[in-house]
């Protein structure tokens, strides 16, 4: 990895505000399974815009649990460009100790093997889609990037490089599609709990509308490759245990009587939208 300076450096991961890609967060784009997962996650809607996200069988895909290092560099690319940094940037660094606390993980040599090994995922999982907007230009265009390009862990002098993708570097500095999660996301332990929530954060964010998806719609999107019923019942269970802190997350039926969820701002009497 080249050589950086780093004309702002990187606070305390405690006091940096949580930033996540507005692009990402409802559409099939991270393995949400406990084990290693190989199998490609193909998707398309009815408009034509397809993803396929793949991974060698050694690493396997990234996971929305390894998407946490993620957020921690498009946190600090956000804030660089908050500080008037007139060139940010591909290349964050940080030790060790302020990226897992700023997860909220521990600090033991198991955290650290692990976090190396979210970055070998972040790093060798590829995502080829023609969804990649150019707000400049006003069209997609089709697209073949990871999520980091390297990354390099210095053991003395306790120091992480991470390169993140140029795709990842104009969502945050030139596009600014980014939006702000509260510290206690780090705090939702299941997959789909923190797939749910980021659902939750780009439909619903501060508004007081709320939002329903049907509930075949959510197995679309979420690339898993469980069957709809094991699923669907999986869903229900994330319902019924995670705290989606500002957000209601509920089962409701729809018109026609088929199974939805319903997603709403606590305290919100506003009505809500139906995203078949």
């Amino acid at each position: 990895m080249k050589q950086v300076d780093l004309p702002f450096p990187t606070p305390d991961g405690k006091k940096l505000a949580i930033k996540d890609n507005r692009e990402t967060m409802s559409i099939p784009m991270l393995s949400l399974q406990k084990r290693r997962r190989t199998t490609p996650i193909e998707y398309e809607d009815d408009n034509g815009n397809h993803i396929l996200v793949t991974a060698p069988k050694k690493y396997g895909i990234a996971t929305i649990h390894d998407w946490k290092y993620l957020t921690y560099c498009i946190s600090d690319l956000n804030r660089q460009v908050d500080d008037n940094n007139p060139t940010p940037s591909r290349i964050v660094a940080a030790s060790g100790y302020q990226i897992l606390k700023f997860v909220g993980k521990g600090t033991s040599g198991k955290d650290y093997i692990d976090l190396e090994a979210a970055l070998d995922r972040l790093k060798f999982t590829g995502i080829k889609s023609n969804i990649y907007l150019d707000p400049k230009k006003q069209h997609r265009k089709s697209r073949s990037v990871s999520w980091i390009d390297d990354w390099e862990a210095d053991h003395k002098e306790k120091l992480f490089k991470i390169e993140v993708s140029r795709w990842i570097w104009e969502q945050v500095v030139e596009f600014r599609s980014v939006l702000t999660l509260p510290r206690e996301f780090f705090k939702i332990k299941s997959a789909l709990g923190l797939w749910l929530y980021r659902i939750c954060r780009k439909h619903c964010g501060r508004q007081k509308s709320g939002t329903a998806f049907n509930m075949t719609t959510l197995f679309e999107r979420s690339g898993t490759t469980s069957k709809f019923g094991g699923f669907a019942r999986d869903v229900r269970a994330a319902i019924e245990r995670t705290d989606f802190l500002e957000y209601d997350v509920q089962l409701v039926s729809g018109s026609k009587g088929q199974e939805m969820v319903s997603m709403q701002l606590k305290e919100s009497r506003a009505s809500i939208e139906i995203l078949d």
